[in-house]
């Protein structure tokens, strides 16, 4: 499948719709999981000087979580505080009433100086973004020498379909989702395009609450009424999304 391009949108302007996602599809329960490889992530980056910044923060499920990681490798809390990075508006709101500090910014023009980031957490937000070689390149600006990046981001199995289409007309995962990768390469090549060395390199599951999953079957929300928010925030049970996996890179600035 390397050989195949990855499933499109065209280049345009969304965020209406996704400030309309954001409001009915919570992300807490689906970033607070922490892969093993984010925590090695978390190890390698601990002994550099800069700070820890999670692009694409959510609701603020991996700032919360990330504290979890720190408790379990050593009996202390990371004395780095994490910043969380957020487009919408709707879902920075909430992270922040949770008590974290998050900037609203694009993943395309961080607010961050040259060398200044020494762990970067991108979970689920390359295929969200026009162009991901600027992306991936404006995150390696802002990382120190041997600075570390975990990113996630899905992987699409032939033959996948799910009930939503994209502004190029595409069957997605996610309406808001300019591509979605059918390789790993696909991914690796533009991170190392960037300037990033690619450590190691996992492909697993995606799980999703079932709550979630039956809210993006399209007036689900809408026929479920006052309902539809407890549905949502159902942390259990989790399926597999069917024809979907998640790559999972860990990288290091050259």
């Amino acid at each position: 499948m390397a050989h195949q391009r990855p499933v499109t949108a065209a280049p345009s302007s969304r965020q209406a719709s996704l400030e309309r996602y954001a409001a009915t599809h919570s992300q807490f329960e689906v970033t607070s999981r922490i892969p093993q490889l984010l925590g090695r992530a978390v190890a390698l980056s601990r002994h550099l000087d800069g700070a820890v910044i999670d692009l694409g923060c959510g609701e603020g499920g991996t700032l919360a979580a990330f504290f979890t990681v720190e408790r379990d490798q050593r009996d202390q809390r990371d004395e780095r505080a994490p910043l969380g990075l957020e487009l919408s508006s709707t879902r920075a709101a909430i992270a922040r009433r949770r008590g974290f500090a998050v900037v609203l910014g694009n993943a395309m023009r961080l607010p961050l100086r040259p060398g200044s980031v020494a762990l970067a957490i991108s979970r689920h937000v390359i295929e969200h973004v026009d162009n991901d070689l600027g992306a991936a390149v404006e995150i390696a600006r802002t990382m120190v020498s041997g600075g570390v990046l975990y990113l996630e981001t899905p992987l699409r199995l032939p033959w996948a379909w799910y009930p939503y289409r994209n502004q190029s007309g595409s069957w997605v995962l996610d309406p808001t989702h300019v591509r979605e990768y059918v390789s790993a390469g696909q991914l690796t090549a533009v991170l190392e395009a960037a300037g990033l060395e690619c450590r190691a390199v996992e492909v697993g599951p995606i799980r999703f609450p079932i709550g979630q999953l039956a809210l993006r079957v399209p007036g689900a929300s809408r026929a479920l009424g006052r309902l539809a928010p407890r549905v949502r925030d159902l942390a259990s049970p989790a399926l597999a999304v069917p024809r979907y996996r998640e790559i999972r890179v860990l990288a290091v600035k050259r």
